[in-house]
């Protein structure tokens, strides 16, 4: 009998118990490791910090890129001073329409060349966000494939994680197949 007085039959049957999700994580840009944050069987939470790419040359970049911004933000402020003032001249007949139309022109391709430098910026902004690997959800460190100072290119494998949900896949004679029912409750060990 069981513990609440049920009739219990044991019987001994091959079982594969394994995670649900195990995953290969890399990166999606080429670059240095530089830190791996994590060791192998560490149980870890959605959001934990996993590994850290160099980041040093797209920080560089954008820190270009902004530089250039400011300039070309002052030029296309120049731009359309010297459009008004154009436009004040024409009004009074001091600058022909294709004159103001030129520095109208000017002004649209400065607000272009603007706008062009803030994508960009924005995209590498963006591709920062790869160079840190956090996990995808709670579970367990299974490998470390690369490590600090390793060249990790872009859908390599660098670390294999699996989830904490658990699976298992249960092999066993056809002839027990009479005493199994479905939703049956399965003890594992002193575990249901």
């Amino acid at each position: 009998y069981g513990v609440d007085g049920e009739l219990q039959k044991n019987s001994n049957m091959l079982a594969l118990y394994k995670s649900k999700s195990t995953i290969n994580l890399s990166t999606k840009l080429a670059g240095y490791i530089k830190e791996i944050y994590v060791n192998e069987s560490d149980s870890i939470t959605k959001g934990t910090p996993l590994v850290s790419i160099d980041d040093s040359e797209i920080k560089a970049t954008i820190a270009s890129l902004q530089t250039q911004l400011k300039a070309q933000q002052n030029d296309k402020a120049l731009s359309q001073k010297i459009y008004q003032r154009n436009q004040k001249l024409y009004q009074i007949g001091g600058l022909s329409k294709e004159q103001l139309e030129t520095s109208q022109i000017g002004v649209e391709m400065k607000s272009s060349i603007v706008d062009a430098t803030k994508s960009k910026i924005e995209q590498l902004q963006n591709q920062l966000r790869y160079m840190q690997i956090v996990a995808p959800f709670d579970g367990k460190v299974d490998k470390i494939i690369l490590h600090k100072g390793d060249l990790a290119m872009a859908n390599k494998p660098i670390i294999a994680i699996s989830s904490n949900d658990k699976e298992m896949t249960v092999s066993f004679a056809t002839s027990l197949l009479k005493d199994i029912k479905l939703n049956q409750k399965v003890s594992v060990g002193n575990q249901e």
